[in-house]
C-alpha cells in the first residue's frame, strides 16, 4: 500500500467523513445547508480516489465513484453525474460490474420517469452502457444487473433484434 501512518489516517478519516457529509445533505433542514454537505463530500471522495488505486483496493475505489456520482445527482447535476461514471468506466475497464450497473441503473430511471414505456426509448447511452458492461466477466449473474437488463429487453429487442440477455434456460 501506498498509504503511510499520517496518509492511512488522513485516506480513512476522508472515506468516512464522505459517507457522513452525504447523510448530513440528505437530513438537511435548507437545500443551501445540504448542497454545502454535498460539496464537502466530494472534496473527500476526490481526497480518497487521490490516495489509493484501484489495484489496491477495488471496492473502496469504485464506492468513491458510486458516491461522487450519487452526490452529483442529488445536487441535479446530470452531466456531471454522466461524467463521473464515464471516467470511472474509463480508468476500470471491464474489472468493475458495479459503476455498470449504477450507470445502467440511472440511465434506466431517466428514462422511465419520464415514459414508463420501454419499448418507445430512443436510448443510445442505455445501449452502449449496455454493451460496454455486459463484457465485465460474471455480470450476467449480478442480481442487480439482470432485473435491469429484462427490464430494458423491450428496448433492445427494438433496436437490434439481436441482443441476447437471456442466462440459462429453465430446466423443465
Amino acid at each position: 500500500s501506498t498509504l503511510d501512518n499520517s496518509s492511512g489516517y488522513y485516506y480513512h478519516y476522508n472515506l468516512y467523513l464522505a459517507s457522513a457529509y452525504q447523510s448530513l445533505a440528505r437530513k438537511a433542514e435548507d437545500e443551501e445547508t445540504a448542497r454545502e454537505y454535498y460539496y464537502r463530500a466530494l472534496e473527500c471522495c476526490e481526497n480518497v480516489l487521490s490516495q489509493i488505486s484501484p489495484e489496491e483496493d477495488l471496492a473502496v475505489y469504485e464506492n468513491m465513484y458510486v458516491t461522487e456520482a450519487d452526490v452529483y445527482y442529488s445536487l441535479g447535476m446530470e452531466t456531471e453525474t454522466i461524467a463521473t461514471y464515464e471516467e470511472a468506466e474509463r480508468i476500470l475497464g471491464t474489472s468493475s460490474a458495479s459503476i455498470y450497473v449504477n450507470h445502467l441503473r440511472l440511465l434506466y430511471n431517466k428514462y422511465k420517469e419520464k415514459n414508463p414505456d420501454v419499448s418507445s426509448w430512443n436510448a443510445p447511452d442505455i445501449i452502449k452502457v449496455y454493451e460496454e458492461g455486459s463484457q465485465v466477466p460474471g455480470i450476467a449473474d449480478n442480481f442487480e444487473w439482470k432485473p435491469l437488463v429484462t427490464n430494458l429487453q423491450p428496448l433492445f429487442e427494438k433496436n437490434s433484434g439481436t441482443v441476447d440477455t437471456t442466462t440459462e434456460a429453465p430446466n423443465g
